[in-house]
């Protein structure tokens, strides 16, 4: 069902009995991405809001003020997704990476966000996660070949912060 009637009218018209399928190796035309994000976003507007999509980073950066890693994350629908995190090896297993989660954990809960979610590959930070408090959901078997893909997710409980009363002396 579609919710935008006069795109839906246009739509109806231009569709013939067979439509030609087409595969391509390049980057898609810009008239494919937006027909494609135009229906999904007709489509999904049917059962709830679009909400704003928030990036964001947090990184690490040398003595020089050089920047050697980081996270890249967004926040949608009051959840944190965490796209990619790195460290290089000398900053691994020293607390960096756990800082770093934190720091990206405690942004999006001050923004709303009640749970987070990610995916990494069992040669990579599973063990780091589920330290985290991280915990599997599903997984992907094979992808890449030999390998498995873990998808994680984890509740954002971060406690409201309280200035109590200075004590009487």
């Amino acid at each position: 069902m579609c919710t935008l009637a006069g795109a839906c009218r246009e739509y109806e018209r231009s569709v013939t009995a067979t439509p030609t399928i087409t595969v391509i190796t390049e980057p898609p035309p810009g008239e494919v991405v937006r027909a494609i994000h135009a229906g999904l976003r007709a489509y999904n507007a049917q059962f709830t809001t679009p909400g704003p999509t928030t990036r964001f980073a947090v990184f690490v950066r040398d003595e020089a003020g050089v920047s050697i890693g980081g996270l890249e994350g967004s926040l949608r629908w009051n959840w944190l997704h965490v796209d990619n995190l790195w460290l290089p090896e000398v900053l691994r297993r020293r607390g960096v990476g756990a800082a770093v989660l934190r720091a990206a954990e405690a942004f999006a809960a001050d923004r709303g966000c009640t749970a987070s979610y990610l995916d990494t590959y069992e040669f990579q930070a599973l063990s780091f996660y589920e330290r985290q408090g991280y915990s599997v959901f599903g997984e992907q078997e094979g992808f890449p070949p030999g390998y498995r893909r873990y998808f994680l997710q984890k509740a954002l409980c971060f406690p409201t912060t309280r200035r109590l009363p200075d004590a009487a002396v």
